[in-house]
């Protein structure tokens, strides 16, 4: 009753191709005006995007990430398969230069569904009993081996990941956005059942903060504390219900 399926998946691919492009020019033409200098960036560096805003961008990518692999999967021939794994790779180059902190935790949260509803499958479980079973015929002084090389690769990994938060734009994680919790809670609190009412944080915003000179923030920049200070209980109460009905069905 609409589009072709695969309309709608080649122009989701088109989006991620275009959103991923214009990340990697913003990284080489950064790195590039460094090596004219003819020295390393002293400071990490956040890519914005083709979306104008480095979280909205890690947002992109994380909703058309699964997309992308998936179709590189089910390719029906080799060139296919490495122009969307080269995609795939790119898309992860993208989202670690937008330094998005929630956009990471998304990632990570959007990596592990993939990899159990993969492992969920028969073929998945069928490559995951193989991996077992080869795994217990390896000498004890290789396995020590591969364990002491996936230590230092995930220490590797989070070392990468601490030092690119070291950005001017990224205050304390706990704290950065308390005043922008605030007023969500505040909505929540004055009215637990039915919340402040769809669309008004801004307004309750404003309550708290001078604007100007202040920044308006047009939501409280965390979906549960949104739900629960504009929709309250019922809101909450129906979110989680979408989700879990959402879940069973995949």
């Amino acid at each position: 009753n609409g589009w072709p399926r695969e309309h709608v998946i080649n122009a989701l691919l088109i989006a991620a191709v275009g959103i991923t492009a214009r990340a990697l020019l913003e990284i080489v033409a950064w790195f590039a005006a460094w090596a004219q200098l003819g020295t390393l960036p002293p400071v990490a560096f956040r890519i914005h995007g083709l979306l104008v805003h480095p979280n909205v961008t890690a947002g992109a990518i994380n909703l058309l990430f699964p997309i992308v692999v998936a179709n590189a999967l089910r390719a029906g021939n080799r060139q296919s398969r490495m122009a969307l794994s080269g995609l795939a790779v790119g898309m992860l180059v993208a989202e670690f230069f937008t330094s998005s902190r929630g956009g990471w935790i998304g990632a990570a949260a959007m990596l592990g569904t993939m990899v159990l509803l993969w492992a969920g499958q028969e073929t998945g479980r069928a490559q995951v009993a193989a991996w077992v079973s080869r795994w217990r015929t390896l000498a004890p002084g290789i396995r020590v081996g591969i364990g002491i090389f996936i230590f230092i690769f995930v220490a590797a990994a989070v070392w990468i990941l601490w030092r690119q938060t070291i950005h001017v734009s990224h205050p304390a994680l706990l704290s950065a956005r308390q005043y922008i919790w605030r007023p969500a809670w505040d909505m929540f609190a004055a009215r637990p059942v039915t919340g402040g009412g769809p669309g008004l944080y801004p307004w309750f915003y404003m309550l708290t903060a001078s604007i100007p000179p202040g920044w308006l923030s047009p939501h409280a920049h965390n979906l549960a504390l949104q739900v629960l200070g504009e929709s309250g209980l019922i809101g909450l109460g129906a979110a989680a219900a979408i989700f879990v009905v959402g879940a069973v069905r995949l």
